[in-house]
């Protein structure tokens, strides 16, 4: 659904200052610590439902308020323009316009809840049906819940497409290709941490003893960092983001060849991939340009879209 640029502002405060609509970090699990992988997972993915359909409430909640104060605002306007009153119609039709306004955006927050929610319980039943009991490496990241056609390329075999029912373990080395129309969403070897690769995206994962990196050809991805206990790096043909605990998004266009970062909470170093090259720190609330130049532009307050406030969790 295509969201009007003015609903933006309105969307954040509604999310931020009425507690509706923006979908929580996901409380870390508080498990066994001798709890598999793969039920941590299972953990944060039923967390991330049950939040969601919270939300969905509180968002059901907003709508029928909004749809009360919208009737009101209609009974208003008849009465004053049956009585001839132009200052009050006036101020009847400014609220009936912004009751409106609410009730489109409760309805956005609340699909957007359940959409999160059904997304959640897809990814546990495909984990549930993967084969595999525990993952054979402490760096494997896990493909858990895809839409379209996705393509999981790992060195000396065969292309791997990742399967729609069923979780699939991505390792150190493995490049992940989706095609237009196309998504895939993975828990990284935390157990917690996610990241989204968008559609028509190449990247490889490398999870080494020192540092944790993704290398974007082209395309973008998001992603929910919790604080990772060693260097995490996302690099792009012209830039290197080096990540603290946060929430962001890294896009390339490869035809441009400029990188673009937006970040949504904590902090994104960033820097040109040119030798030398100074990072500068991109806080939240903020996005940045690096041309293939290695010329920096911003950072630079960032226009938050809804897919971004709503959706970068799961």
């Amino acid at each position: 659904m295509a969201i009007p640029h003015a609903w933006t502002a309105g969307i954040v405060t509604l999310a931020f200052g009425l507690g509706v609509g923006l979908l929580p970090w996901p409380a870390t699990a508080q498990s066994d610590p001798t709890a598999t992988w793969r039920e941590r997972i299972l953990h944060q993915l039923r967390t991330i439902q049950q939040q969601a359909l919270q939300q969905a409430l509180q968002a059901e909640r907003r709508i029928q308020a909004a749809e009360q104060v919208l009737q009101q605002s209609r009974d208003a306007l008849a009465a004053a323009q049956a009585s001839g009153n132009a200052s009050a119609a006036q101020t009847a039709a400014q609220a009936q316009a912004r009751a409106q306004v609410a009730l489109e955006r409760a309805r956005y927050l609340r699909d957007t809840a359940h959409r999160s929610a059904e997304r959640a319980d897809t990814a546990v039943q495909s984990l549930q049906r993967a084969s595999f009991a525990e993952a054979s490496h402490a760096s494997d990241a896990l493909l858990a819940l895809q839409t379209g056609r996705v393509f999981i390329d790992r060195p000396e075999q065969p292309v791997t497409p990742g399967s729609a029912d069923t979780a699939t373990l991505l390792r150190s080395g493995d490049t992940v290709r989706t095609t237009a129309g196309s998504q895939a969403r993975f828990f990284l070897a935390d157990g917690h941490s996610q990241l989204t690769v968008d559609h028509s995206t190449v990247l490889t994962y490398r999870d080494e003893q020192q540092r944790t990196g993704l290398d974007l050809l082209y395309g973008r991805i998001r992603l929910a960092i919790e604080k990772w206990a060693k260097s995490f790096e996302v690099h792009t043909p012209t830039a290197v983001c080096a990540v603290r605990g946060t929430r962001f998004s890294v896009g390339h266009d490869s035809v441009a060849a400029v990188t673009e970062v937006r970040v949504i909470e904590g902090v994104v170093d960033v820097r040109p991939r040119q030798a030398g090259s100074t990072a500068i720190a991109v806080p939240a609330g903020t996005r940045l340009l690096l041309h293939p130049d290695g010329q920096l532009q911003g950072p630079l307050p960032l226009d938050v879209s809804p897919d971004e406030l709503l959706d970068s969790i799961f």
